[in-house]
């Protein structure tokens, strides 16, 4: 075989060794998205989390990601590490990040989308969930909470999407002034993750339930002037009889008054049998516990405190008056909510 020949063999062989080279290094550093990519919603929609570690970031974000510093920022609650790159979406300005959970090899792939306090780079709630897929996220998946806190409302949607074996989950954070027409635009974030876990829940729709209840019982200690006043048990007080609207919020295990969307206190026991919560007014010095009983519909309202006001017929002015009554739904089944 000439010289010429054997030439040109050995460039045909370094010829094909490089495009496999080329080929092999093309496909091992190929990631989903990279640094001031355009996020296609479709596409990180479609990634599967539970298929990587969070060693193999790289394949979801690439090679030039921003680090975690812990002097700059803080974790979410369950999270160890993360990295990030910046994109766009709808030409806002966005962020990628992938997560570490804490003692796990799992991952959660986050989107945010805009700038928290900056209006001009941030999509309204209602325009960041037009720009899903078609029915992505179903009517009875998505959530509204609107918190009145009289000088302005904050805004905040949920909502879910499950798979086999993962969970999109995602929100949108907005307000609205006393004098604003519709919502301001909003801070918005999607995590796609494993599924039964704490910071990934399924969001279901509020219940609404009425509850009315009578004053039965008055267990404070009259003064003597007013003793004549006690009653026994069973016994209606001055027909003080309440009716109050709450919201069941099945998705973070919360009681909310419905006239203004504010959590009714903090829960004590949430369940599918009962729920009881807690009120304290500290301005006021007293406390409202809530007790509803989920199978019967019954509820018992125990007021206490120590005040003048409320309080003025009793020992060193402290009250405790027990309410019972009953709550419903448009439920139609055996359990009343």
């Amino acid at each position: 075989m000439s010289k010429k020949k054997n030439k040109l063999i050995f460039l045909g062989v370094g010829s094909l060794s490089v495009v496999a080279l080329l080929i092999i290094f093309l496909t091992t550093n190929q990631s989903h998205f990279k640094e001031g990519d355009n996020v296609n919603i479709n596409k990180f929609l479609k990634i599967d989390s539970t298929k990587y570690k969070f060693s193999d970031y790289s394949k979801i974000i690439g090679q030039n990601v921003v680090p975690w510093d812990n002097r700059k920022a803080s974790l979410p609650k369950d999270m160890t590490d993360v990295k990030s790159i910046n994109v766009f979406y709808k030409k806002k300005p966005a962020k990628i990040l992938v997560y570490k959970v804490k003692n796990t090899d799992d991952i959660v792939i986050r989107l945010t989308v805009g700038v928290i306090g900056k209006k001009n780079l941030n999509l309204r709630c209602d325009e960041f969930l037009a720009t899903m897929p078609s029915n992505f996220f179903k009517s009875e998946n998505i959530k509204r909470d609107a918190p009145d806190f009289s000088v302005m409302k904050m805004i905040f949607y949920t909502f879910s999407k499950d798979f086999k074996n993962r969970r999109v989950t995602g929100r949108c954070i907005s307000s609205k002034g006393r004098m604003d027409i519709s919502e301001q635009p909003g801070y918005s974030f999607i995590n796609i993750s494993k599924k039964n876990v704490s910071w990934a829940k399924s969001v279901t729709p509020k219940k609404l339930i009425t509850c009315r209840y009578t004053r039965m019982e008055d267990k404070g200690r009259f003064k003597k002037e007013y003793s004549f006043l006690k009653k026994s048990k069973g016994a209606k007080f001055f027909d003080d009889v309440k009716e109050i609207k709450f919201y069941i919020d099945e998705t973070l295990k919360k009681l909310t008054f419905y006239e203004n969307d504010l959590y009714a206190g903090k829960t004590i026991r949430f369940d599918q049998n009962f729920i009881e919560v807690e009120r304290v007014n500290k301005k006021q010095r007293s406390t409202r516990l809530y007790k509803i009983d989920r199978i019967t519909g019954e509820i018992i309202m125990i007021y206490s405190g120590s005040n003048n006001d409320a309080g003025k017929w009793y020992i060193n002015n402290n009250f405790r008056w027990v309410y019972s009554g009953n709550c419903n739904s448009l439920s139609t089944t055996k359990r009343k909510f």
